[in-house]
């Protein structure tokens, strides 16, 4: 069952990503990102993309996490460099997923497609263009160390995905409100592959985030809503 799950999120890559280079966001060895317009670099200036506000300080550097005066009034940012429009229309804006076997919730925005209400509680996505968020929840068995069954499953997932992936890095991080190993990766030298694994005794949630530099900001956004059931 593992191995046709994997096979069927590798099918999936083909058709939610195209392969080209994407021109305008251009991401920093420190994780800052800056924009370039027709080669030009972004400087003191706003810029929309998919709906969204951005502001380019004068450093050519995105605003994050932070309330900024421009030109005399206060604009607040959120993580992934979103202006937080405090003038926007009260509407429900997302729903929340809960899985009480896995012991965690998550927020997801009504503007995304989900199959995480179609009643299978073990595995289910979040796509969007260019996004594509995995879901799956295992149970490693008793007699197995779970971080053991958690790297078994990463080398199988990598696996299938042959020669077009090129591992980055791994480190220990959150993931929400829970403590997450991630591994990072490049598929295909365009896509970005983040691959988590939330180790709960022998319950791990494993999510696989997959984004261009355009839509970074959107599965980071749905991630951050990871929160424990209390």
């Amino acid at each position: 069952m593992k191995k046709v799950k994997i096979l069927l999120l590798t099918a999936c890559l083909s058709s939610l990503f195209t392969m080209q280079s994407f021109a305008g966001w251009i991401q920093q060895d420190n994780g800052q990102w800056k924009y370039d317009q027709n080669g030009t670099p972004v400087v003191s200036q706003w810029i929309e993309d998919q709906g969204n506000w951005y502001y380019f300080d004068e450093n050519g550097v995105m605003l994050t996490n932070i309330t900024q005066n421009i030109n005399g009034v206060n604009y607040t940012f959120d993580a992934s460099g979103k202006w937080l429009d405090s003038n926007a229309e009260n509407k429900k804006t997302s729903n929340t997923y809960k899985n009480t076997e896995f012991g965690y919730s998550l927020e997801i925005p009504t503007d995304v497609t989900t199959t995480a209400f179609d009643g299978n509680s073990q595995t289910f996505d979040i796509s969007n263009d260019n996004m594509l968020i995995t879901f799956d929840n295992e149970s490693s068995p008793e007699y197995l160390d779970p971080q053991i069954y958690a790297n078994a499953y990463e080398v199988g997932f990598v696996s299938a995905l042959t020669d077009k992936v090129t591992f980055i890095d791994r480190t220990n991080t959150h993931l929400g409100e829970f403590p997450a190993i991630k591994s990072r990766y490049i598929y295909s030298n365009v896509i970005n592959l983040d691959f988590y694994a939330c180790i709960r005794g022998n319950k791990i949630i494993f999510v696989f985030s997959l984004y261009t530099p355009d839509t970074q900001g959107k599965a980071q956004e749905i991630l951050n809503t990871l929160k424990l059931l209390k």
